[in-house]
């Protein structure tokens, strides 16, 4: 499976699950067409009466409509695993130029984030998982990835499958950044205020 976040991220918006739920856009660039004019929005007429209709639109064509104008984003999960003493679980990815990183993978088409992060650990870690609550999700503009990351317990020792992943560890909440290669990981606000950085043992 690949990975559920891009290693190189020049643009994140981070989005906490206690916060709002939309990033604020207006420090955004404006999108402007070939010709370098601000492209018109449809009146407000025209948008009512487009609301007003939606819903007597199949759904069918109600999908086909979104996937022709949605941008396509991919999904990923990553599971933020702790032991007794706050450290934190992190797998050593045979792929990837940071080896570092949490478990987790993308998201199929036809799942669930959660069935997926389940399905991944699973295979990579070969044991049972009890996934949630979300803590938080990021969203990579410039690549068009989002990555939500779930607390997850394990029911066993994880074993790598050698494949993917050759090796787990535990690293303090100060040490996990420096493995990781980024001095913030974004679920680390998140975990810390549970625990604390200068706790974790």
């Amino acid at each position: 499976m690949e990975s559920a976040t891009h290693p190189d991220m020049r643009q994140r918006h981070l989005w906490p699950v206690s916060g709002p739920t939309r990033p604020h856009h207006s420090g955004a660039r404006p999108r402007f067409d070939r010709e370098g004019a601000r492209p018109t929005r449809p009146s407000a007429g025209a948008r009512r009466l487009l609301y007003r209709l939606w819903p007597r639109v199949p759904l069918r064509v109600q999908r086909l409509v979104r996937r022709l104008v949605a941008r396509p984003v991919t999904l990923g999960a990553c599971a933020v695993i702790q032991d007794a003493g706050g450290r934190v679980l992190l797998a050593h990815h045979t792929y990837r130029r940071r080896a570092w990183g949490l478990p987790g993978g993308l998201v199929g088409p036809d799942e669930q984030p959660m069935d997926a992060l389940a399905r991944e650990l699973r295979e990579e870690a070969g044991v049972p998982a009890a996934i949630g609550p979300l803590l938080c999700a990021e969203a990579d503009t410039a690549g068009r990835h989002l990555t939500l990351y779930y607390r997850a317990t394990l029911a066993g020792q994880p074993r790598p499958d050698g494949v993917e992943i050759d090796a787990y560890r535990y690293a303090t909440l100060d040490e996990a950044p420096e493995l990781l290669g980024t001095p913030t990981p974004p679920w680390l606000p998140a975990t810390a205020g549970r625990w604390g950085a200068g706790d974790a043992a």
